[in-house]
């Protein structure tokens, strides 16, 4: 509050000092600096209705509660619709009552007084930017992808935030009508084909996405383009993320690896998966290899009464057998571990293991997976594969 009243105090003092000199300053313009001691003693006789009337309506357009660091168009037509309503009264007032000011002081003395008011408090901003410009001295050299609205907004609150470590060196957009074109002082220098180029040239350490409005494609093919920079690179999220869909500098985040999908991200219903295998018998086929082992892994998650791990090669099956055994004892689970070693393309095995276990459940990963080595030996592929496949799914 004290501070409140220290700032209102010398915004008034200047204020007045402004409205003084100015009509002082406007006789000696019109007299061209040739002027008599009874016209200054006329203004000065005058300050005691004119300078109410001025910060009347000052309060009126509220230039007494602007932050003038972040002063805008708005609030310099709010000094200036203060100012003509300002001259309007004085000027009506000098004519009904005859007070003999001379008109052609009251106009360039109100022009004389706008450019003060302007004057003084816009440089609240720029010594702000002056401030902000010299700390970027130790900040990131920052490029934005995306020269519309998001990107502009982006602009300038790095620019009016202190708290933000970026220096925005350039923009880059698809669109090649912005090529060229300066928003807030800073460049278009390209499309995203350019980007190598742009962040050579340029020395860019940290790139930011600010395309909310883009889809998923898109924004894909982009962090495919910034991956082969190599840059730190960051996203404003698509509005579709955003509930408000309102721009927030907070809600710039790192790329994330949904981001790279160009898809919805599909939720696990891990609910209904709990309901489908808690309690079952579960057969995993191939349960060793890299992908049922991790299939393993998940299931037994779920509690289920067995789980079988049905497997070829014996080695596999053990490292996955006693990495679940370690897990069953650190967390107290009490599903029923059984390795089988056997082949998918032995039916007599399989018959005895459903015969025996009788799963309700089968996860079928028994497969040679890589095609190469599959190419050079065809037949074997065949075997597992096909009819490893067909045998399991006829016993199941």
């Amino acid at each position: 509050m004290k501070w409140l009243n220290t700032r209102l105090l010398l915004l008034f003092i200047v204020d007045t000092t402004i409205i003084l000199g100015s009509y002082i300053l406007s006789l000696l313009l019109i007299t061209n600096f040739h002027v008599y001691d009874e016209s200054i003693i006329r203004i000065l006789e005058n300050l005691y209705w004119i300078i109410p009337i001025y910060v009347f309506s000052f309060v009126i357009f509220s230039l007494y509660k602007s932050l003038w660091r972040y002063a805008s168009v708005e609030e310099a037509l709010n000094v200036f619709l203060s100012v003509l309503v300002s001259f309007g009264l004085i000027s009506l007032v000098n004519v009904l009552l005859h007070v003999n000011l001379r008109m052609n002081v009251i106009i360039i003395a109100n022009i004389i007084i706008f450019l003060g008011l302007i004057g003084f408090r816009f440089s609240f901003r720029t010594l702000r930017v002056v401030h902000h410009y010299w700390q970027h001295n130790q900040t990131v050299r920052t490029l934005i992808i995306g020269a519309g609205n998001a990107g502009t907004m982006l602009v300038k609150e790095i620019k009016s935030n202190p708290k933000m470590k970026n220096k925005v060196v350039c923009f880059v957009d698809d669109d090649v009508n912005k090529k060229g074109k300066v928003i807030h002082g800073i460049k278009v220098v390209g499309t995203t084909d350019n980007l190598p180029e742009v962040v050579n040239r340029y020395r860019i350490e940290e790139i930011i996405v600010a395309m909310p409005s883009a889809t998923k494609m898109q924004i894909q093919r982009i962090l495919k383009k910034c991956d082969v920079v190599n840059k730190k690179t960051k996203i404003l999220p698509p509005f579709y993320e955003i509930m408000d869909r309102t721009f927030d500098v907070k809600k710039i985040r790192d790329v994330q690896i949904e981001d790279l999908l160009g898809r919805d991200e599909v939720k696990i219903d891990d609910a209904g998966i709990y309901d489908f295998i808690k309690g079952e018998v579960v057969l995993v086929t191939g349960g060793g290899g890299s992908i049922g082992s991790e299939l393993c892994r998940q299931i037994v998650k779920y509690e289920p009464a067995k789980l079988i791990i049905f497997d070829i090669y014996e080695n596999n099956a053990y490292e996955i057998q006693n990495e679940l055994l370690m897990h069953q004892l650190k967390n107290n689970k009490t599903t029923e571990l059984i390795v089988l070693i056997g082949s998918v393309q032995d039916e007599k095995r399989l018959d005895e293991v459903f015969s025996k276990y009788k799963p309700t459940i089968v996860f079928h990963a028994a497969a040679h997976k890589h095609v190469p080595l599959m190419e050079v030996s065809p037949k074997e592929a065949i075997k597992n594969n096909i009819f490893g496949t067909y045998n399991t799914a006829k016993k199941a």
